[in-house]
């Protein structure tokens, strides 16, 4: 029986989601961090990251009261991934 990857994904996120959320923040050795714009680089990477977990999440869902959460949780990244930008942004500009 061939699966689809969106099927694949679906059945992860219902029954891994916890390792689907540690395979986002954990695939980056801390210490090669060593610049203020590799760490907003790597926290930035992160941010889109679970913004878009959290959007497949979304897509995967018809519960009102859990959508509702994650659309929280996905607008929140979203003011992260801003925030970030932003501080990227005046350190480029000194």
């Amino acid at each position: 029986m061939i699966i689809s990857i969106n099927q694949q994904l679906k059945w992860r996120l219902v029954r891994e989601p916890y390792i689907l959320l540690q395979e986002i923040f954990m695939t980056i050795d801390p210490n090669t961090l060593s610049t203020p714009m590799a760490i907003l680089e790597a926290a930035l990477g992160r941010e889109k990251a679970a913004h878009q977990f959290y959007g497949q999440l979304l897509n995967n869902t018809n519960i009102g009261m859990l959508r509702e959460i994650i659309e929280h949780l996905i607008e929140e990244e979203y003011k992260h991934i801003q925030l970030i930008e932003k501080k990227m942004a005046a350190l480029r500009n000194g």
